[in-house]
């Protein structure tokens, strides 16, 4: 899981410090705060996307509440 040059568990706690702070896992590309997490979020969607993350991976992120489709989930806001 994760042979990136971040260590996918370290950004997987990071995940959850933003969801406690934050109160939902819908973490921007592009963060200010924490622009690791922001690029990190953004390529696990892209991977995910591709059918390239690996399941483990996938059922943790869900697991936490990752929001896998930010678009898709502000247009179901709305």
């Amino acid at each position: 899981m994760g042979r990136h040059s971040v260590n996918w568990d370290d950004m997987v706690r990071a995940l959850e410090v933003f969801k406690k702070e934050q109160g939902h896992c819908h973490v921007p590309s592009v963060w200010a705060k924490d622009p690791t997490l922001g690029s990190w979020a953004a390529r696990q969607r892209f991977l995910h996307k591709l059918g390239e993350l690996p399941q483990p991976c996938v059922d943790r992120l869900d697991q936490i509440g990752f929001v896998w489709d930010p678009a898709d989930k502000i247009w179901h806001e709305l």
